[in-house]
């Protein structure tokens, strides 16, 4: 009697591995672009936390709020010491500029965004960011009393 294995088992067990393998690194490809997925919502949510953050210390520090309404885009209007600041949506970035509101001199508050709503109700701000990959995140910020809330239209 002979010991070992014939040519045709061999083939089968090699294919049933393949199999096994194949079916494994599909669903490893299938977690790993699901992860991808949360990670990056994950990020974006940071980010946008991080701007809401950032635009309420600019608005607590400010002596003077205004929400402009400039061609159907709102601008938020920041004056301290004489210095006016604006925060706005330009092309796909929130920015911070100094001085003119057109002027080159900004800073980037958050990259990718879709759109910025700003609106005001009494002497509360919302505000709501939109990003390129769909996810709007909202945020209500209260002003002061001893800030100036106006809207121009």
């Amino acid at each position: 009697m002979k010991k070992g294995f014939t040519l045709v088992e061999m083939i089968i067990s090699i294919s049933l591995m393949l199999s096994i393998y194949t079916m494994g690194f599909k669903v490893m490809t299938q977690y790993l672009h699901y992860y991808k997925k949360e990670q990056n919502y994950a990020v974006n949510e940071f980010y946008a936390n991080e701007a809401f953050i950032f635009i309420e210390e600019q608005i607590h520090r400010a002596d003077n709020v205004e929400l402009l309404n400039n061609m159907g885009k709102s601008e938020l209007k920041l004056c301290k010491n004489g210095m006016e600041n604006y925060i706005k949506l330009k092309g796909k970035k929130l920015i911070l500029t100094y001085g003119n509101s057109d002027t080159g001199y900004h800073n980037n508050i958050l990259v990718n965004i879709k759109g910025l709503n700003m609106y005001k109700k009494g002497n509360v701000l919302y505000l709501a960011i939109i990003t390129e990959m769909g996810s709007e995140y909202e945020r209500c910020i209260g002003i002061p009393k001893k800030k100036v809330l106006s809207l121009y239209i």
